[in-house]
């Protein structure tokens, strides 16, 4: 969404005389789906594959919390 926001702007005033200046169409839904899409295949790509690559470790996936400072509720 960074990225997105000086292409709006642009969009909105550039300095071509030849270039009509519009608003932009933002639609933020898609935007914020775009971005989660991307973080979701960096993560994959750091975390998730070298856990994936490493059998000393064995990735569990779920939801859990923590039931005192040594024991792990799931």
């Amino acid at each position: 969404m960074i990225r997105s926001a000086p292409l709006a702007h642009q969009q909105r005033k550039n300095p071509f005389s030849g270039l009509e200046n519009t608003t932009p169409i933002i639609d933020r839904k898609l935007l914020v789906s775009q971005q989660q899409s991307r973080v979701d295949e960096l993560r994959a790509e750091k975390y998730e594959n070298i856990l994936a690559n490493n059998d000393a470790l064995t990735l569990v996936k779920g939801t859990a919390s923590f039931k005192d400072t040594k024991t792990l509720r799931h």
